[in-house]
């Protein structure tokens, strides 16, 4: 394989490996969303479980029962977008990352290719 040839064969590699961090992290968040609508279903069946099996003896412990359950489900809310907004920035992270090292490689291979031409130019093989 002539050195161009092996330059666009690892400029390939490169994109394709891009493109398989992609496909990962749409797995992973496809796999995040199935996995919340899990703990959501949880979360709603313990909240009914409680109001089942608490007997209220006033309207007011009723309302405050309601209020305390509404801050609980509020809470996790704001758990769960904290950590989808994780997992945004790691896949960002990641992203950012592997296309500097793709722009470093072909900075590289462009050198490379630079002084192989030179050689070349210069009666060298």
């Amino acid at each position: 394989m002539r050195s161009w040839q092996t330059a666009k064969f690892h400029l390939k590699n490169i994109t394709m490996t891009i493109e398989q961090l992609k496909d990962m992290q749409a797995k992973e968040l496809r796999d995040y969303w199935m996995a919340r609508a899990v703990r959501s279903k949880e979360l709603e069946d313990n909240q009914q479980e409680i109001v089942e099996n608490t007997v209220t003896i006033t309207s007011k412990s009723a309302v405050v029962l309601k209020t305390l359950l509404l801050e609980q489900r509020q809470r996790w809310e704001e758990n769960e977008r904290q950590e989808l907004d994780i997992i945004k920035q790691y896949h960002a992270q990641q992203i950012d990352t592997l296309e500097k090292t793709a722009a470093n490689r072909q900075t590289l291979i462009t050198r490379i290719m630079g002084g192989l031409t030179q050689a070349n130019d210069r009666g060298g093989r």
